[in-house]
């Protein structure tokens, strides 16, 4: 295996993986977290970069009870490349 995809999968394990299993440890609701991970990716695909982390924050401090913040932030988190592909095009 080559060195640099052993780095990738470490980084992904402690960025995504580890926070993920956090969560769902936690004991959330599987309905509170469909609804946070969607609000995240949805407000996180916003193609103009830095604004996507202030939607996210507004949309947890709106909902307060109804979203699951580390949730909302880590889908926010895991759709920015997809937001960095879309700025290169618009």
């Amino acid at each position: 295996m080559p060195i640099w995809r052993l780095g990738l999968v470490l980084w992904l394990n402690k960025k995504i993986v580890d926070p993920l299993v956090q969560i769902i440890r936690r004991g959330a609701e599987p309905k509170q977290l469909a609804f946070s991970t969607a609000l995240g990716i949805t407000l996180g695909v916003f193609p103009i970069c830095g604004v996507t982390v202030f939607l996210c924050g507004m949309a947890i401090a709106l909902l307060r009870n109804h979203c699951h913040a580390p949730s909302v932030m880590l889908a926010n988190f895991v759709a920015t490349p997809i937001e960095l592909r879309y700025v290169t095009y618009i």
